[in-house]
C-alpha cells in the first residue's frame, strides 16, 4: 500500500527484533524516526496519529535535569524503594553535566562523570 506524499513511511527492519516495524517522517529535511512497533498495523495506526496530531519538538534545548524532572513523576509510582533510591543517587552523580543542553553533550562528558577531577578515561583507571 502506497502512503501520501509527505506522510511518512513504515519500514521492516531486517534481523530477529521485538519491534521491527520503524515509523519515520522526514521533518525539515531531516528524517525522524518517530517509533518502532510490532506489527505493521500497529506502525500504521501510529503513523495516522502522528499526522493527525504531530508531537513538536521543545523549542528550547532539553537538558538532562529537565527530562529527568519530566520522567520521574510517571514512572516513579512503578519503583521500588531501592529503585527510586539508585535513580536519584544516579542523577546526583551527573549534576556535573545536567544543565547542558544534551545536544552539546559529548562521549567525554559521559566518562568524565565519575572522574571529575582526574580527567582519565576508564581504561587508565582500569589499569591502576
Amino acid at each position: 500500500m502506497k502512503l501520501p506524499n509527505n506522510y511518512g513511511s513504515v519500514s521492516k527492519l531486517s534481523g530477529n527484533r521485538r519491534r521491527p516495524y520503524m515509523v519515520r517522517k522526514s521533518l525539515n529535511g531531516k528524517q525522524l524516526v518517530i517509533g518502532y512497533f510490532e506489527t505493521k498495523e500497529k506502525a500504521l495506526q501510529a503513523l495516522a496519529d502522528y499526522n493527525r496530531q504531530p508531537t513538536e519538538l521543545p523549542k528550547s534545548p532539553i537538558t538532562l535535569t529537565t527530562l529527568y524532572k519530566q520522567w520521574l513523576p510517571h514512572h516513579a509510582p512503578n519503583l521500588s524503594k531501592s529503585g527510586l533510591s539508585s535513580y536519584t543517587n544516579a542523577y546526583r552523580h551527573i549534576q556535573s553535566i545536567a544543565t547542558i543542553p544534551i545536544q552539546q553533550l559529548t562521549y567525554d562528558d559521559f566518562q568524565y562523570v565519575n572522574t571529575p577531577s582526574k580527567r582519565i578515561s576508564c581504561s587508565v583507571i582500569m589499569e591502576t
